[in-house]
Order: C-alpha cells, then structure tokens, then sequence
C-alpha cells in the first residue's frame, strides 16, 4: 500500500511580489508531489507567483476579498473541512488566528504551522490588537515558524514551539540575468558606480537616510547612480527629497520583475530598515557577489558577517552610511572579496534546497505527532 500523502492548507494574504509570497512559492516547487498534497489559499485575486506552482497544486483558492474580515473566517472553516489537511501553514497573522479559531471550533485534528513572523521590531506593541493576536498564537499554534532567530526572540515566542528557518535562495535565478550594460542603457545610467537599495517604499524601510547619505557621497564622488528598485505607498514622497540638481544621480525604477539583473548592475547593495527579519534583498545582493551595507536590526545581523561580507551601521545614520559607501567604491578588491565570501555563505547557509529540506522535516514531524495522539 502506498505512503499516504500529507496534506498541507498553506494560507497567504495578497500574493504580490513581496519577500514571503517568493519564498512560499519556491517552498511549494521543492515539496515532491508523491509525499505531499499540496493546497493553497488567498485573500485577493490576483496571485503574482501563480503561474510558476499551479502544476504543483491538488487545489487552488481564492476569497476574492481585499481584506479579511470576520466572513473570511467562515469559508476558511468550509475550505478546511473540505480538504481535511493534517497540517495548515499559514504565512499571514490574520489567516493563523482565524485557522486557531476553527480548529477551536470543527474539532479536526490538524497542525498548525504560524509562519507569519518575518520581522523583528525592538519593542513591539503590547497596547492593541496585534498583541492580543500574537499571545493567541503563541498559546495555540502548534508551531511557529520564523525567518529570523531575532523574530523569535522580539514576539516572545515560546522556545518548545519556536523554529527558526531562514529565507532560502534559488541560485538559478542568478543564471540568467540580463547584461549589464543593456540593463544601465534602459535605465539611463551613466556614469562608472553604481550604488542600489531594493526594498518596498513602506515605513518600515528608511529610505530617507539612503537619499541622505546619497547626498553626502555626491558631495566627493559625483560618478555614482544611485538606484531605488521597489514600489509602494512611500515612492511619491521619497522622490519629492532629491535635490533638483541632483535628479540626474538618482534613478527610482518602480516596481520591477527582473531585480536581479538590476542587481547585477550595482558596485554594492544597500539597506537601511528599521525593522526586518532576513531580508530577500539582502540575499540577493549576496548571491550575485554585491558587498552590503545594511543597518542593524532584526536578522540582518544573523545574514551580513560585519567586515566580511559587509558592513553593519546603526539605524539613522546617515554619515556612516555614506563612509562605508565610499570607502567600498574606493576599495575595488575589497568589495570583489566581500562578494565572494557572500555568495559563499548564501551556498553554505541560505539554500533554497536547505529551506525545503528544513521544512519538509518539520512537516514530517508534525505529521506523525497526529497518528501518535489518535492512536
């Protein structure tokens, strides 16, 4: 008789183009189908990774809502009894608190895997609802799953329950970037250094100080482009702070699906954030050989090894933000050094082979925990 294949429900919020969605679609690709059912859920209509996982899905839905709001609850409860999963993996706060509340309420046996940590706030709220949410899931979940050990750590998840699994990288997805000089012809840079930050246009990342320490750099090196890759609700505001005399120095591309070649094109990859767990962009950099200046925070420190793949700086600073920029475009061997060893460390730590691995582990451990209770 044939292994029965574990069901697993992954619920997401907007699949959009964000850290999470890439890395539960390349997590789906690596689950073998003949061990695994695989089913997903959305809140919205659009799914942005869609295309690349609908071969691997036994069923694929969408709530067709724009936010999830206390009907959501009722068909997540009718979706779970109709696929009966041994496990659901939810990658959204809101998705793990309703799938808390029915499995309070159906009495089926499944695992729940709340996945939904993927920052690290140095004090987060504990006046709100959010709060209240986090103490449910820490109680009922019966995994929780973080990207970042520092996301464990800042919502005070208990240590029997906690998992750390980092972002895992494909480096195919290197294989095929766009040439480079293609690539700076369509963006209109110019000149010989190229200096980017890739991140939303959202306040948890500080653009200001990236503009800010643009500026100083400017003031010694005016051979540099800097680039801005992301979209969001921020982008109008942030392009409003670059000096007119200095538009020609800045290039903000919007929202783009060939990031990695973008990426390709820059001396060295920067980000400053004021809170994150393991950044995608930051990985980025480092599988394609960039030497990163980023500020401390969150997992940052768990990815950038501080004077050998990068630099780490304190948040807001915008003056050593700009130092370490120059002293790496003025530092040809060290930046090439430094890319090597970061690409090193995304082989040896942040394989999307290690993820699914790490994963695939876990749900097998849940999984016989079942049979073990109900026999």
């Amino acid at each position: 008789m044939a292994e029965e294949r574990i069901r697993i429900l992954f619920l997401i919020g907007s699949y959009g183009t964000g850290g999470k969605e890439r890395q539960l679609a390349e997590l789906i690709k690596g689950l073998p189908r003949d061990n695994f059912e695989i089913h997903l859920m959305i809140k919205g209509r659009g799914a942005h990774y869609l295309d690349e996982i609908i071969d691997k899905l036994d069923s694929f839905y969408s709530l067709e809502r724009e936010r999830f709001g206390p009907t959501a609850l009722l068909d997540i409860i009718r979706h779970i009894k109709k696929i009966k999963p041994h496990i659901v993996h939810s990658w959204a706060e809101r998705t793990s608190f309703y799938s808390v509340i029915a499995k309070l309420f159906i009495g089926q046996h499944y695992k729940l895997i709340d996945g939904s940590i993927r920052h690290a706030p140095q004090k987060p709220s504990v006046f709100c609802f959010e709060h209240i949410q986090r103490m449910i899931l820490n109680q009922f979940s019966d995994s929780i799953v973080a990207n970042s050990l520092a996301g464990l750590k800042s919502f005070k998840v208990p240590i029997h329950k906690g998992l750390c699994i980092n972002n895992g990288f494909d480096l195919t997805r290197v294989n095929d970037v766009k040439d480079c000089n293609l690539i700076k012809k369509d963006l209109g840079i110019e000149t010989n250094y190229v200096v980017g930050m890739v991140a939303r246009f959202t306040p948890q990342k500080d653009w200001a100080i990236f503009i800010e320490a643009a500026f100083r750099v400017l003031e010694t090196q005016r051979d540099v482009t800097f680039v801005a890759v992301g979209g969001g609700p921020n982008l109008p505001n942030i392009e409003k702070l670059v000096r007119p005399e200095l538009k020609k120095n800045f290039i903000f591309t919007g929202k783009r699906s060939d990031v990695e070649s973008i990426v390709n094109c820059f001396d060295l990859g920067v980000l400053a954030t004021f809170t994150e767990g393991i950044s995608n962009s930051i990985i980025e950099y480092m599988a394609l050989k960039k030497a990163v200046v980023a500020t401390i925070g969150g997992g940052t420190e768990e990815l950038v090894l501080d004077g050998i793949t990068g630099y780490l700086i304190t948040p807001k600073d915008s003056a050593v933000l700009s130092v370490k920029i120059l002293y790496l475009l003025d530092n040809k061997s060290l930046r090439l050094q430094m890319g090597e060893a970061g690409k090193d460390r995304i082989i040896k730590v942040f394989s999307m082979d290690l993820m699914v691995y790490r994963y695939i582990n876990l749900y097998k451990r849940l999984h016989s925990r079942i049979y073990k209770k109900s026999g």
